[in-house]
């Protein structure tokens, strides 16, 4: 190395940068002549340094363009550098092995700042070139896969520019009908007259992004929920380019919420309207209130509610008016009781179809909480009437009410809310009656009224454990991670009042942590322990072992007891709601805490079983999907 580049030589730095820089390096003087040709230089033109060294460079690349010789030229004599883009000039130096290179030119100095020549920088750039080729053809293909989402590009006039098939199967046009027509093809007339179009682009255009829901029209005329998600686009110095718009049709999303929220509509009038129709008691103001009610479901012109009496009669009740020939529609529904029908109920309407089979449900399951509200406003009189000094008559109105109130087991969940307001009224007037009237009744009918009390909080305990059981069936699991003995821990604080004045010897081994929903899985726990503890009364001391074990690649969690146990042969019906192997005046209970936790570990993925013998002790395990730490059933 000589000439200007001579006091490069010395220096250890040069060597290196010249070896591993991952560039072409050319070092030429002010003469045109290569006085530096690094590793990489060797590597893609397969010329040596010292063969390199001292020609001019249009002697190495004798291929090379004239006007890339002048660009090497220029800098060395303007001392201005320059960059070669890759776009521009594809292959600015002819080496077969990199087509694209990124060039920099680089004017150099010596004292006095005069010229001494040129360094060349030469980048490969083929790899990325070809990479984001590759990219943006993938992203193209994606594009006109996504037969999901209308995918659109606009001008920023809002004209369409773009329109992938996705866009052609949601809204029905082809690409040459619509491109170079306006975003607002779209939209309903209406939204149109409104200049909603217009105000969506302003939006995009100043917020950057924008998210619209609502009705679009397609090329038949047909309408569909759209959820619009629309991105302006901008050159490099901030002017407007355009926009980018995803549709997506959510028709049946926007129909199911709808239909949710009509739902959720109802049980809430059904649970307000069971209120107020329990707390009248006489059979005259129900039949008012049913009047007034109805109309919480079903609007109307005229209600008319008919029930038949006893004695063969029937009580009639109207509320509203229309002339003869006025009423245009009509809806109806039986009020059933125990299968028996009582009464009818029906609506009319003065606007024509203004009724659908939604509303006829909707009557029916409001009639069924009349019919339920009569029928009790019927007992009640009774029992009000025969209650001095007819004691087996109060005790079979007690009863019959209890069976009413048994039915509303089959109400569905939003019904079956409501069935704690009836409990709430026998409640209410048996404590009236036992703190009032219980001197006038002989030592038998204040025993039955207390008996009525029970039945009345175990009515209540069922209601609270169906309603569970029903919970634990909808409700989304909340997922994460769950330490099972802290739960085994709480528990068994929870229950310290069961098991005082009780000798206990409780093993708690090792419980690996699980996913899963923590509180669904308290529940587990505290229905098997609770279990445990009850069916150990007999035991002095009552033995309770608490652990996990590992099972063919699961974990297995269990409860064991030294308890009364149970005849294997029909283990499996422990867990069907109401099923029961002991006597419910030995050991209380409602016959739905083990159906719970059955459907607790099922929707977790895991499974549920029971062993043991009579007399001897009961062990409960379970599993949960995934194994320790795994991931639970949905």
């Amino acid at each position: 190395m000589d000439g200007p580049f001579a006091f490069l030589a010395s220096t250890d730095l040069l060597d290196l940068l010249l070896v591993y820089v991952d560039l072409g390096v050319i070092g030429v003087d002010d003469q045109g002549v290569v006085r530096i040709w690094n590793a990489w230089m060797e590597v893609h033109t397969h010329i040596p340094a010292r063969e390199a060294c001292g020609r001019p460079l249009e002697a190495l690349f004798p291929q090379m363009e004239a006007a890339h010789l002048e660009m090497v030229r220029a800098v060395r004599e303007s001392g201005s550098p320059r960059v070669v883009s890759p776009v521009l000039h594809r292959s600015f130096f002819p080496i077969p092995t990199v087509p694209h290179q990124y060039v920099r030119l680089l004017p150099l100095h010596g004292a006095g700042h005069q010229g001494v020549g040129v360094a060349i920088l030469i980048q490969d750039m083929t790899v990325p070139l070809e990479y984001e080729r590759t990219v943006e053809e993938r992203f193209r293909l994606l594009i006109e896969g996504a037969y999901d989402f209308a995918i659109l590009m606009l001008h920023a006039d809002g004209t369409i520019a773009s329109w992938n098939r996705g866009a052609e199967r949601m809204l029905g046009y082809g690409a040459e009908e619509v491109l170079g027509q306006p975003y607002a093809l779209f939209f309903p007339e209406e939204e149109i007259r409104q200049h909603k179009p217009q105000q969506f682009l302003r939006r995009a255009a100043e917020e950057g992004r924008c998210e619209d829901e609502g009705w679009r029209v397609r090329k038949d005329g047909s309408r569909f929920w759209a959820d619009t998600v629309m991105t302006v686009l901008r050159h490099s110095d901030g002017r407007l380019r355009g926009f980018a718009t995803v549709i997506r049709d959510v028709t049946e999303r926007m129909q199911a919420e709808a239909a949710e929220r009509e739902q959720r509509a109802l049980a809430e009038a059904l649970q307000d309207t069971a209120l107020v129709l329990v707390s009248t008691l006489t059979l005259d103001e129900v039949l008012e209130r049913i009047l007034e009610q109805v109309e919480r479901v079903v609007p109307h012109d005229v209600a008319e509610i008919v029930v038949l009496e006893p004695d063969g009669g029937t009580r009639v009740r109207r509320k509203g008016k229309l002339s003869a020939g006025e009423a245009r529609c009509h809806v109806g529904a039986p009020i059933l009781v125990k299968g028996r029908t009582i009464g009818f109920l029906g609506l009319d309407s003065a606007t024509p179809d203004a009724y659908s089979e939604a509303h006829a449900d909707r009557l029916r399951a409001f009639a069924a909480q009349a019919g339920v509200a009569i029928e009790n406003a019927r007992l009640y009189e009774e029992v009000r009437r025969y209650a001095q000094g007819l004691e087996e008559r109060v005790a079979e109105r007690t009863a019959a009410l209890e069976v009413a109130n048994r039915e509303l087991e089959a109400f569905t969940y939003s019904v079956s809310h409501d069935l704690r307001a009836p409990l709430r009224a026998i409640d209410g007037f048996t404590r009236v009656l036992e703190e009032e009237y219980a001197g006038e009744l002989p030592l038998q009918g204040q025993h039955y009224l207390r008996r009525v009390r029970q039945a009345v909080a175990e009515m209540n305990a069922l209601i609270d454990d169906l309603l569970c059981l029903s919970r634990v069936s909808r409700q989304a699991l909340r997922q994460q991670r769950v330490e099972p003995a802290l739960l085994v821990q709480d528990v068994l604080g929870s229950l310290q009042k069961e098991m005082e004045g009780r000798r206990f010897e409780i093993e708690i081994g090792p419980l690996p942590p699980c996913q899963g929903d923590p509180l669904l899985l308290r529940q587990v726990w505290w229905n098997l322990l609770s279990n445990a503890i009850k069916f150990t009364r007999k035991r002095d001391p009552a033995r309770i072992v608490i652990g996990a074990r590992e099972e063919g690649g699961q974990t297995v969690y269990f409860v064991q007891d030294n308890g009364v146990g149970f005849d294997p042969r029909y283990g499996e019906r422990l867990f069907r709601v109401f099923e029961r192997l002991h006597p419910a005046d030995e050991y209380e209970g409602t016959g739905v805490g083990l159906a719970i936790v059955r459907r607790i570990v099922e929707r977790h993925g895991g499974r549920v079983w029971a062993e043991g013998e009579v007399d001897q002790g009961a062990t409960f395990s379970f599993t949960l999907g995934g194994g320790a730490g795994g991931e639970p059933g949905k």
